[in-house]
């Protein structure tokens, strides 16, 4: 029988989404869409001289529906990780929270559909924590992981919660004695296992292995699983067979970065490794993540071409066989970076990224593929200011399609901006929200 699919990704989590879908490393806002076709926009906006973290509500109609912020207990800047939503339709956010006294915390913050806090939980030690990233299983229960400090080496740490923000499990780990872990993504399946990957390295030197380690739901070490090279990751997701699948990209020895995605069995079997690297031999790297209903694995990044960075979309089969691999290059021939994949019921692929355009510093740009790799649409938004203007997420829920990013707007600090189309392309509605 196959399990619910819950995935995670570092910076953000899309749940209830058809396939699984996933954001490139680092980058806000987020995004999350609620059966009822309310989006949620989460980020950070500036309010007096404070970073908080903050979350927008939009319901079907683009309508603003209210927005909250969280500052930390030191009022001294909060910075968002990542969005999530449970089964009864209350949102997770995680972050960085600045604590008196402390660095920086693992911070995570509960919603109701409302608008209404309903607890914030700080985890950490009295050194700079680091945060990266979150899932909610079927229960409700949320799962947070990062990095933390011990004994003066960096510890992958992962913490559950209860739906009424009850710690039920902390786990620190420390691998080999004196290296340096640390969690980039994390994915829970339908069983409440929970999955952590992020790279490691020596107590002197550069980052030489992928760690990957999976815990049951009573947070019990089921096994861990090492990777040689120079890999980070991007994105996780579990498919239906709870087989796991990580993409990022790997440097070989004396090389530039490539593609790189590996699936592992529900037992810690590797099943397969697949690479890609661009006609120009250059830079490119994975750094998005969907999974469909059978099993394929969709990858989107960058490619180094003949003018600069292009998108680089593949899919593979279940086995890792790629079934194919789409280039596209924007019209100024400069950079385009995908940073984000979603897809449909049909198996329809959507991208977003930025493309920089002639007489702009950068476009969203949104492509539409079907499920063979035929290119069938592609969107650009253009900001009031045609200054920098860069998506960083896309999900598809009910029939629609939703994307959101950052543009130029009147202040120094860049607005968000959410779009809503139908899976046609025909733009229904774009929001703005002024984040200082």
């Amino acid at each position: 029988m196959k399990r619910k699919r819950y995935v995670c990704f570092f910076l953000g989590i899309l749940l209830g989404l058809i396939g699984s879908s996933g954001l490139h490393a680092g980058m806000t806002p987020v995004l999350a869409i609620d059966g009822d076709g309310n989006s949620y926009v989460a980020g950070s906006s500036l309010l007096g001289s404070s970073m908080d973290i903050t979350l927008v509500k939009y319901n079907a109609s683009g309508v603003r529906q209210w927005i909250r912020r969280y500052d930390g207990p030191a009022a001294a800047g909060d910075l968002l990780k990542g969005i999530g939503l449970s089964p009864a339709g209350d949102i997770y956010l995680f972050g960085q929270v600045r604590n008196t006294g402390y660095q920086g915390d693992f911070g995570t913050v509960k919603y109701d559909p409302d608008g209404h806090r309903l607890w914030a939980k700080l985890c950490g030690r009295p050194t700079n924590d680091d945060p990266q990233a979150m899932a909610v299983d079927g229960a409700g229960s949320v799962f947070v992981t990062g990095s933390v400090e011990l004994d003066s080496v960096k510890c992958i740490t992962t913490v559950k919660y209860k739906t009424d923000g009850a710690r039920v499990w902390v786990r620190p780990y420390r691998g080999a004695a004196g290296r340096h872990n640390e969690a980039r993504v994390l994915a829970v399946d339908g069983d409440g296992n929970v999955y952590v990957a992020g790279p490691s390295r020596p107590s002197s030197g550069p980052y030489d292995r992928l760690v990957t380690l999976k815990y049951d739901s009573d947070g019990n070490l089921l096994w861990s699983r090492r990777r040689a090279g120079l890999i980070d990751p991007q994105a996780m997701a579990v498919d239906g067979s709870g087989n796991v699948c990580i993409t990022g990209s790997i440097i070989p020895s004396g090389g530039y970065k490539n593609f790189f995605t590996i699936m592992y069995a529900a037992n810690g079997d590797r099943l397969w490794v697949r690479t890609a690297n661009g006609a120009s031999n250059l830079g490119d790297g994975a750094n998005a993540l969907a999974v469909d209903g059978g099993g394929n694995v969709h990858v989107t990044g960058y490619s180094t071409g003949a003018d600069g960075y292009d998108y680089l979309t593949i899919k593979y089969d279940p086995a890792g066989n790629r079934l194919w691999g789409r280039r596209y290059e924007g019209a100024a021939g400069d950079t385009d970076m995908a940073y984000s994949v979603a897809l449909d019921p049909d198996g329809n692929v959507y991208v977003t990224g930025r493309s920089d355009v002639v007489g702009a510093s950068g476009n969203y740009l949104t492509i539409k593929y079907d499920p063979d790799g035929h290119l069938l649409w592609t969107r650009e938004f253009n900001g009031a200011t045609s200054g920098h203007d860069y998506a960083t997420a896309v999900a598809v829920r009910g029939g629609a399609l939703y994307v959101t990013g950052e543009s130029d707007g009147a202040n120094s600090l860049a607005d968000y901006v959410t779009i809503k189309y139908d899976l046609d392309g025909t733009r229904r509605w774009a929001r703005r929200f002024e984040r200082q």
